[in-house]
């Protein structure tokens, strides 16, 4: 008696119901899974008597096929094609000279095309409409490899041909490592020549004549608020309202002036400062002990990704750039250019993003590499929901504090013990943390060093208070514009963020490599706007007599 089948077709999806099982499959345009279910279902035989549970007349009511005499034919095919399933399903895939002849004209156009570009590409050229990818594949297997060959020699001779070719870059990478950094001041104008120079590096249009005047006297400690003139001090003022997330259209109403005429001032004294105060971090900061990470951006839609090196010593970004990717190759460019500026960390801590592995390994062959503990305690609540998500809410608790009590302790020992011991007990009572601790145990080289009681952080804190006050500036923005926009509103935020007091500490970041910030103009605005920036200049007589934007 045969077995209980049942199916069901449509346009997207074939379902077939036994008394086993269920399987879900696209039903693709070239009918390939339902062939290769027929063969599969025709295959299920009783395991007492071999004989097949499902008849063909089954089979084919459950596929959707017209009669029994199709699914018979499949398997005989199949048959006589070894019982192969690539040879059964690319049997008929046969197509005619003239259509191996039309894959051979457009490759010569275009190498590289995929096998839906040519199909298209070939319909057209002929007039047809029966052909797939299937056909424009088995005829790629008809073109002889000297037309291949001659259509990449010619390519290559002429410089047309580029092939993403991995060592090639490891080759060039590898050069730039090499290079002895010779100091800031050189290494920015090399950089500058290949056009990648740092933000503020170079001049801006937005900078007004007025803004790069004003940078000498607005770092010059003990100096009056009141020599500077009303127009810088309203752009201090500016600048740390917009800081803040206040909105142009209400600091510009406040101040008399039109929104964009605050915007240029805010990012134009931003961008005018930001040279200055990078060039104090570069040479202020020692960098030994450095936390990498980086931020998400959206510029024209697309995500961006701002990378930051912080200074765990001071809490000052030594190094900022904005990269369209968190690839091997961005985190090697963004190394490189953190050893042209002469800095080569003892220890480097990240947050475990792959990609970090590789690339400190090739740029800093003698740093330390060590992994957030935090984060790796984070990572085990997102693992045990991805891998176990059928498993009881009490076992996945106890699991969580089991697997979690691993490295919380600062002997890296005992780490290797529990380790161990979580291994056995899984082994016994079949919890499926083989991956886990498989890879664990992977990254204890870059564990242990954050366990042990030493100078050595265990975390990326520092980092990650540096986003979140990054992520307030930025939420209420929501996306830049451009490139350059969100360049300069990046710059802005540094700008600010070393010279704001931290509420813990009562103390600016900039004041741990130069202690006389506080008593510069340019301090005392920002972190008291409205005692040094508007109390003196908002009378009634300055009010009444003149513009406060023109003063």
């Amino acid at each position: 008696m045969a077995a209980m089948l049942q199916g069901v077709c449509n346009n997207s999806t074939i379902v077939i119901t036994t008394a086993f099982g269920q399987w879900e499959f696209p039903n693709d345009q070239e009918k390939q899974n339902k062939k290769s279910l027929a063969i599969f279902l025709r295959a299920c035989c009783d395991p007492q008597t071999g004989t097949p549970l499902f008849t063909y007349q089954q089979i084919a009511d459950a596929l959707g096929y017209n009669a029994r005499q199709d699914p018979d034919n499949f398997w005989r095919q199949f048959t006589a094609c070894g019982q192969q399933f690539r040879d059964f399903l690319h049997r008929k895939q046969k197509v005619d000279d003239t259509v191996v002849e039309a894959v051979q004209q457009a490759l010569r156009t275009d190498l590289l095309a995929s096998a839906a570009t040519l199909c298209e590409r070939v319909s057209l050229q002929l007039g047809r409409t029966d052909l797939s990818e299937a056909n424009i594949r088995a005829a790629l297997e008809k073109v002889p490899c000297t037309v291949l060959r001659q259509q990449m020699r010619a390519e290559w001779e002429v410089g047309q041909w580029h092939p993403k070719e991995g060592k090639l870059l490891e080759a060039i990478l590898q050069e730039w490592v090499n290079i002895k950094p010779q100091g800031i001041d050189s290494s920015i104008t090399q950089l500058e020549e290949l056009g990648t120079a740092p933000p503020g590096a170079t001049c801006d249009a937005i900078v007004q004549a007025q803004q790069e005047q004003a940078v000498v006297s607005l770092f010059i400690p003990h100096a009056a608020v009141s020599a500077l003139s009303v127009k810088i001090r309203l752009m201090v003022v500016a600048l740390t309202l917009y800081f803040w997330n206040v909105p142009l259209s209400r600091i510009a109403r406040w101040l008399g002036v039109s929104k964009t005429t605050v915007y240029n001032w805010v990012i134009g004294l931003a961008v005018a400062v930001f040279p200055v105060i990078q060039t104090w971090i570069v040479k202020g900061v020692k960098g030994c002990r450095l936390a990498l990470d980086e931020k998400w951006l959206k510029i024209k839609g697309c995500w961006w990704f701002w990378f930051v090196a912080l200074d765990d010593e001071t809490g000052l970004p030594l190094l900022n750039r904005l990269l369209p990717s968190q690839s091997t190759w961005s985190c090697c460019w963004f190394l490189v250019l953190l050893k042209q500026f002469g800095k080569t960390p003892q220890t480097i801590i990240t947050d475990g993003l792959a990609a970090y592995g590789s690339a400190i390994a090739t740029v800093f062959q003698t740093t330390t590499h060590i992994l957030c503990v935090f984060h790796h305690q984070q990572g085990v609540t997102a693992w045990l929901k991805r891998h176990l998500p059928d498993v009881p809410a009490e076992t996945v608790a106890l699991l969580k504090r089991k697997m979690k009590r691993v490295v919380q302790t600062c002997d890296p020992r005992t780490v290797v013990r529990r380790l161990h011991a979580l291994e056995t007990e899984d082994t016994q009572k079949g919890w499926g943390l083989s991956s886990w601790i498989a890879t664990v145990r992977g990254k204890l080289d870059h564990l242990r060093p954050a366990l042990r009681r030493n100078q050595t952080p265990r975390t990326t804190n520092q980092i990650e208070r540096f986003f979140r006050a990054f992520q307030r500036f930025y939420k209420t923005r929501g996306g830049f514009h451009s490139v350059m926009s969100a360049q300069r509103e990046l710059m802005l935020f540094v700008v600010v963020y070393v010279f704001t007091q931290q509420a813990d500490s009562g103390q600016a970041p900039i004041e741990q490599i130069v202690p006389q910030a506080k008593d510069m103009p340019f301090y005392q605005i920002i972190n008291a706007p409205f005692r040094y920036g508007l109390a003196n200049i908002c009378t009634p007589e300055i009010i009444g007599r003149t513009n406060l934007a023109t003063a």
